[in-house]
C-alpha cells in the first residue's frame, strides 16, 4: 500500500483522468467567460484590450489582463477563438492545474519536518489530494482564472516556504558564507513577490498573500533582531510585485503589436 501511495506517476494519472472526465463530460462556462473571450479577441485581432459598444471597439479595463493574455495565446497558437477554442483552453488548464498539484506536493515536502523518507511519503500524500480532490479538480473544465491564479499562488508559496525555512535553520544561516545567504534570501523574496504580481494580473486579490508573507517575516526576523532587513524586504517585495502588475495598469491604452490582424485566423 505504501509503494501505490508513493508512486507520483500513478496520482498524476489519476488527476489527468479525472480533469479530462470533467473536460469532457461536464464542461460549463460564465458570464465572465464571455467577456474574457471577447477581450482575448478583440486584443489579438484589432490589438486593442477592450470590448464593442454600440457597433465601436472601446478600450476597457473591464477585467485584469492576464487570463485574456493566456487566451490570445492560445488562439493564435490554435488559430480558432471564443467558443471554438474552449476545448483547447480547458486542456491547457489540465496541464497547468497538474503542474499545480506538483508544486503543492514540494510545498508539503518542505513543510514537513523528519526524515527524507517520511517527508517524502507526506509530499506523495499532498500530491494524492490535490490531484483527486473533485472539487479542485472541476476548475480546470471551466475558461475562468481560478486555475492559472492557483499555479502562480502555488509557485509564490512555495518560494516563501524556502524562504522562511532557510531563516528558520539556524545552523544552515549561521555557517557558509554570509553573502550566499543573502543573495539566496533576496532571489527567493523577490521571486515570490514577481509571482504574486503576475498572479494578482489574474487574480487581484491575489497581493493579500505578501501581507501575510511579510507578517511571518516580520515574527521570525524581530526575533533575530533583524528589524531592518525586514524593512528592506517589505519595500523590495512590494516594488517587485508592483512592477510584474504594472500591466494592468496600461495594457487597456496600449494596443498589442506583436499580433497582426492579417496574421490571425478566427474560427479556423
Amino acid at each position: 500500500m505504501r509503494r501505490l501511495v508513493e508512486n507520483a506517476w500513478l496520482a498524476l494519472t489519476a488527476g489527468l483522468a479525472l480533469r479530462l472526465f470533467f473536460v469532457f463530460h461536464f464542461s460549463s462556462a460564465s458570464d465572465d467567460t464571455a467577456v474574457y473571450e471577447e477581450l482575448a479577441t478583440n486584443w489579438l485581432k484589432h490589438g486593442v484590450y477592450g470590448v464593442f459598444t454600440n457597433g465601436r471597439l472601446v478600450p476597457a479595463d473591464l477585467r485584469t489582463p492576464g487570463y485574456p493574455a493566456f487566451l490570445a495565446a492560445i488562439y493564435a497558437l490554435s488559430g480558432r477563438s471564443g467558443e471554438t477554442a474552449r476545448t483547447g483552453v480547458m486542456l491547457a488548464q489540465v496541464a497547468v492545474d497538474l503542474l499545480t498539484c506538483l508544486l503543492i506536493a514540494c510545498l508539503a515536502f518542505l513543510l514537513a519536518s523528519g526524515t527524507y523518507r517520511r517527508r517524502r511519503t507526506v509530499a506523495c500524500l499532498a500530491l494524492w489530494l490535490a490531484a483527486t480532490c473533485p472539487f479542485i479538480a472541476n476548475y480546470a473544465a471551466v475558461p475562468l482564472t481560478e486555475v492559472i491564479a492557483a499555479f502562480f499562488t502555488a509557485v509564490a508559496l512555495l518560494l516563501l516556504a524556502a524562504l522562511i525555512r532557510l531563516l528558520c535553520e539556524t545552523d544552515f544561516v549561521a555557517g557558509g558564507d554570509t553573502r550566499l545567504i543573502r543573495a539566496v534570501f533576496a532571489l527567493l523574496g523577490l521571486g515570490a513577490a514577481f509571482f504574486t504580481g503576475v498572479g494578482a494580473l489574474f487574480r487581484p486579490e491575489t497581493p493579500l498573500l505578501l501581507i501575510a508573507a511579510w507578517s511571518v517575516l516580520a515574527w521570525v526576523l524581530w526575533r533575530k533582531r533583524l528589524a531592518m532587513s525586514w524593512v528592506r524586504s517589505v519595500v523590495l517585495m512590494g516594488l517587485c510585485a508592483m512592477g510584474s502588475r504594472c500591466t494592468n495598469f496600461n495594457c487597456s491604452r496600449r494596443p498589442m503589436r506583436s499580433f497582426r490582424a492579417n496574421s490571425y485566423r478566427a474560427g479556423s
